[in-house]
């Protein structure tokens, strides 16, 4: 179990939101998050020049970097995930940790949390976007039924990315083609259902960070947070609470 030098990520821009108000909330659960993350762990920031203005006095260890434009919200994982050195995991804007983050390295890749493809979310998604063509592109037929959250990604084996991020590139070209029925929630079935079928195709092994004992954090994942502006300072409050 290795926690001692890992250095959290994390990619933001601007480019992603579809409203100011979003914005807005993005940017403060961004901050919140680096400012309870960072008392555990090395803090790095990725964004592009545009955004730097928003985040310049979040952290110090902050990289510029030339996005391509984004279509699926995960397209900024994808480009940021070949960045990461052994030693670093890349974390969404709304992880908050209560204390240092467990992790193994023996296996091909860590993800946050195992979510069941029968969830309502995947079968609402599911059902949207089936009869495109990048939907085409997926497999339905997984081993266990259970899709990894990439709340939190770490990937150790370069095949595992590289097979990846070509199925990725694969699927996303599908969907540029019909790019006006894309929606948001897409972004789950291309990043993670996508990344569920390259796991199974090569048998590579998976660890969730929520299974690891010693780990404990709060993920504020979905809409919720845009839909009430207090969500995100009643949760950090709460978390304050269990840091000792």
């Amino acid at each position: 179990m290795e926690n001692s030098n890992l250095r959290l990520v994390y990619c933001f821009s601007k480019k992603l939101s579809t409203s100011e108000y979003r914005f807005k909330i993005s940017v403060d659960s961004l901050k919140k998050s680096i400012e309870v993350n960072s008392k555990f762990h090395d803090i790095k920031l990725y964004t592009d020049k545009d955004t730097f203005k928003f985040v310049e006095n979040f952290t110090k260890n902050i990289e510029i970097v030339d996005y391509d434009d984004f279509l699926f919200l995960d397209d900024i994982k994808i480009q940021t995930l070949p960045l990461l050195s052994s030693n670093e995991i890349l974390v969404d804007i709304d992880i908050f940790l209560s204390n240092k983050v467990f992790i193994y390295n023996n296996c091909d890749i860590i993800l946050e949390r195992p979510v069941s493809k029968n969830s309502y979310w995947y079968r609402e998604c599911i059902e949207k976007a089936k009869n495109l063509k990048f939907f085409k592109f997926l497999n339905l037929n997984i081993k266990d039924n259970v899709i990894g959250n990439i709340g939190i990604i770490k990937i150790n084996n370069e095949e595992l990315l590289l097979k990846y991020l070509d199925y990725y590139k694969k699927c996303r070209n599908l969907a540029i083609e019909e790019r006006e029925h894309i929606i948001s929630d897409f972004s789950m079935l291309i990043g993670q259902l996508g990344l569920k079928n390259v796991i199974d195709s090569g048998n590579f092994s998976v660890k969730y960070l929520s299974s690891i004992k010693g780990n404990n954090y709060i993920h504020l994942a979905g809409n919720k947070k845009y839909e009430n502006s207090e969500y995100i300072k009643n949760s950090t409050e709460r978390l304050n609470k269990t840091i000792i």
